[in-house]
């Protein structure tokens, strides 16, 4: 993507993976759609699970901490949509740490863009 696309050229690019082949176009459109808006965009869904917070205590193991409040938690899905300039933007920054570390190409935005303020 780089070679082909000149430094000033911001597309929109939609990352997806081969884990949920089965795409709707109403979903595309709404990623695409919502770039005209945002810099960046997640498909998510409501999470069924209970997810909890752990915290361990030395020897004596995994304590739970916290048990967030479901309503508020959803499960990013791809696909993930960009402006080019954000994502590639974000790719830089983490680039210089060698320590950074993030789940998906989503998580590495709002990583960097917290980086940033901070």
């Amino acid at each position: 993507v780089h070679a082909e696309l000149g430094e000033g050229e911001d597309r929109k690019v939609l990352f997806h993976d081969a884990v949920r082949p089965f795409l709707s176009q109403r979903v595309i459109d709404d990623c695409v759609d919502s770039l005209d808006r945002y810099q960046a965009v997640d498909v998510a869904i409501p999470s069924a699970d209970t997810v909890i917070v752990t915290r361990t205590h030395g020897a004596d193991g995994e304590f739970i901490t916290d048990v967030p409040d479901r309503s508020r938690l959803r499960r990013g899905q791809t696909p993930q949509a960009f402006r080019l300039s954000t994502i590639r933007r974000a790719y830089e920054l983490a680039d210089q740490d060698p320590h950074f570390k993030a789940t998906d190409d989503l998580s590495l935005i709002h990583i960097c863009r917290c980086r940033r303020r901070g």
